[in-house]
């Protein structure tokens, strides 16, 4: 039978000590724990639960609806052995576990996590609460999901705490479009632990901008010192910080602190010797915001009791400036851009009881934006470029910070002098694109413009020269223009022909130096009488002027196909045809067709260049035309030419002929010359002939159905008459 300790001596995680278990309840007792929950209680006593202190100490609130919503957890292990635990991600109204993480932290230490989850897809923004639990502790925040633009961003710059009982409280705050639109929305200020809206303010913030406002309250008058949590809220996020409010059992009665300025403040009361005032000054280094504390010891400046007044102004140097019974002025050091007296302790800090000026004196440590450009781009010979920037800064104060957002460089631009001042730096872009921009957001001085300087793409700092080495000084239309050009650039480089300021060739360089080709076919139609051509490779380029020739027409005439032979009753079909071989448009011309010297028909054509026309002419043939008939067909300008000058454009005259054969199939000879053709056509096609040249009967009888018997010659007599 297995005893309570063999049970816990078999699961993971025990510890003994002398042969005794003293750690099995917090390592896992699991589900021994219910059947022997008597018996461990009366072994053991009752276990007492240790866990992690969680603080949720960042999100990344808000987000748009769908992105990863993030929230970085602190886990603090107070006790003195290693914990190991699994905190848990809730969120929502309906609390639900998202997330969750094993840990272990040893003793005494703590360790950051980052817990997350994917925020659903919403058509309206949201705010929830998410919260991170522990077995022992748990943190909550709420969080806020965007549906199209993030809400304004809101920031607390500072405040005037700590304040007197009944005095206001002024909360600085900071708001910040990231979005892409203006937005105006509500910003809230809520106090207390029990939460209370006490102010208001309508802002307008346009995209990219930085707005400041003041919201506050005027404090009740409360006995005690109190500190309590400030909030300010937009539609979407949330900026809180702790302020203080002394309380009127812990003021000094005689205690009176008056703000003249910026830079003067007085304090009145009935001071002792062993007493102190301590001024909280605020200034601007290069660095940013930075404060001091300088005291005013009484004991270094009276040997009794003071009643009266020490006023304090800032000067260049600490040193009390004059002193009577009355009144004691104290000069406090200019430590650095913008010194404002900010706050004014009573024995601080032991009981520190303090006055805040009012107010907030922003535009006395805003320095003047500085000023900076590029002045100049130079290639080297490793192809890099030295970058040089100039900068004016206006104050009496080094501008530090900024940094290259984009380009290729290993330096740093440095700070910004007062006065002009410049640097200089290695670009080695990676692409002829590429830009190098350097930028300072001058948050941490109050501005809210950037500061920024930024070069053209590479490519357009590289070396190039461009020289047209070959073109022709005039073309006509139709013709091919060749340009030649000598190119120094970049490998890469795209080099363009332009024609009149259309892009109309391209080619890229492969070796800088080299000599490029260009070709532009000329349109037939080509109307410009010069055009203005240019090679150029970004910026640079070289140009030259082409003369247009005006193109002219060239027509060639000819007779391309007859019908031919005919006989009389025949119509005979001439076809000529007009070519333009030329390099512009023919006015019309026209086409005359003679028979026998003899004109018969005219037709016009005018073809466009590298074009023909053609036209058939047709002419019946008659019993006295038998024999050769002569035939020509004539081009000639068109009578109807619309004026002298295009009438001298039309090319001279010219003619094609061809002699065209009438046959008369009466004539003996035609009838013997066919029997002879078809008796060879005969031959041809048996390839059988008798030796004395005759065919056989069979062939014979076919062949006398196809005979045409000639007519008898006619007998000749003394009056040339033909009998039967």
């Amino acid at each position: 039978m297995s005893t309570i300790s063999d049970l816990l001596m078999r699961r993971r995680g025990y510890l003994t000590v002398g042969g005794s278990i003293v750690t099995a309840l917090s390592l896992g007792l699991g589900d021994v724990r219910n059947a022997f929950t008597d018996r461990v209680s009366s072994i053991f006593g009752e276990s007492e639960v240790v866990g992690l202190d969680v603080t949720i100490t960042e999100t990344n609130t808000p987000v748009q609806t769908g992105d990863d919503l993030e929230v970085t957890v602190e886990l603090e292990n107070t006790h003195d052995s290693t914990l190991r635990e699994e905190p848990q991600l809730v969120v929502g109204h309906d609390p639900t576990v998202v997330d969750s993480e094993a840990v272990a932290v040893e003793a005494e230490e703590s360790e950051t996590i980052t817990l997350g989850f994917e925020t659903a897809e919403v058509r309206n923004p949201q705010e929830f609460p998410v919260r991170v639990e522990t077995r022992t502790d748990t943190d909550e925040v709420s969080v806020y999901v965007y549906v199209d633009e993030p809400p304004l961003e809101v920031s607390i710059a500072e405040t005037n705490d700590p304040v007197n009982a009944g005095d206001d409280m002024v909360i600085t705050a900071e708001i910040e479009n990231t979005g892409e639109s203006s937005l105006e929305q509500d910003i809230d200020l809520i106090v207390g632990h029990d939460p209370q809206h006490v102010d208001t303010e309508t802002v307008r913030v346009d995209s990219g901008e930085t707005e400041i406002i003041e919201l506050g309250f005027e404090t009740a008058t409360v006995p005690r010192t109190q500190e309590f949590p400030v909030r300010v809220e937009s539609e979407g996020d949330t900026a809180e910080t702790d302020v203080e409010v002394i309380g009127t059992d812990d003021e000094n009665g005689d205690f009176e602190v008056e703000f003249h300025s910026c830079t003067e403040a007085s304090a009145s009361g009935t001071f002792d010797p062993d007493d102190s005032i301590t001024v909280q000054i605020m200034f601007i280094d290069p660095t940013g915001p930075a404060d001091a504390h300088p005291i005013f010891n009484f004991e270094d400046h009276v040997d009794a009791q003071f009643d009266g007044t020490v006023s304090f102004q800032v000067r260049d140097e600490d040193a009390v400036l004059s002193q009577s019974a009355e009144e004691i002025v104290v000069g406090i050091e200019d430590a650095g851009f913008g010194t404002i007296i900010r706050s004014v302790r009573y024995n601080w800090p032991q009981e520190e009881i303090s006055e805040s000026n009012p107010e907030n004196c922003l535009e006395e440590r805003q320095p003047e934006p500085p000023v900076i450009d590029v002045a100049d781009v130079t290639p080297t010979e490793e192809g890099a470029f030295d970058v040089t920037f100039e900068h004016e800064n206006p104050n009496d104060l080094e501008v530090m910070g900024g940094e290259f957002v984009e380009g290729t460089t290993d330096d740093e631009l440095d700070s910004l002098e007062p006065g002009d001042s410049s640097s200089t730096v290695e670009w080695t872009p990676e692409s002829d694109d590429e830009q190098l921009i350097w930028e300072n957001d001058l948050e941490t001085y109050f501005l809210d413009d950037d500061l920024r300087a930024e070069t053209e793409p590479a490519g357009e700092y590289r070396e190039r020269e461009v020289t047209i080495e070959s073109i022709p000084d005039s073309v006509e239309p139709g013709d091919v223009l060749e340009v030649t050009a000598t190119v120094v650039g970049s490998e890469g480089d795209e080099v363009d022909l332009v024609i009149d300021s259309e892009t109309v060739d391209s080619t890229t360089i492969t070796t800088s130096g080299e000599s490029l080709e260009f070709e532009y076919e000329l349109p037939s139609d080509e109307s410009a009488s010069e055009l203005t051509v240019r090679v150029e490779i970004g910026e640079t380029s070289d140009e030259a002027t082409v003369e247009v020739l005006e193109g002219e027409a060239e027509l060639e005439v000819s007779i391309v196909e007859t019908n031919a032979p005919v006989e009389p009753g025949d119509d005979l079909e001439v076809v000529a045809e007009v070519e333009n071989i030329g390099d512009a448009e023919s006015d019309s011309v026209t086409l005359t067709f003679f028979v026998d010297g003899v004109e018969i028909a005219s037709d016009d054509v005018s073809p466009g260049p590298g074009e023909s026309s053609q036209v058939t002419f047709v002419y019946s043939i008659r019993d006295d035309d038998v024999g050769d008939l002569d035939i020509a067909v004539t081009m000639s300008a068109t009578e109807t030419a619309a004026t002298e000058a295009e009438a001298e454009a039309v090319p001279a005259t010219d003619e094609a002929t061809t002699t065209v054969p009438v046959e008369d199939p009466s004539e003996p000879d035609l009838i013997e010359e066919e029997n002879d053709e078809q008796e060879e056509s005969v031959e041809d096609e048996t390839g059988d002939a008798t030796p004395n040249g005759e065919l056989d009967d069979d062939e014979n009888q076919e062949t006398e159905d196809e005979v045409i018997e000639p007519e008898p010659e006619p007998e000749t007599g003394e009056n040339n008459e033909t009998t039967d």
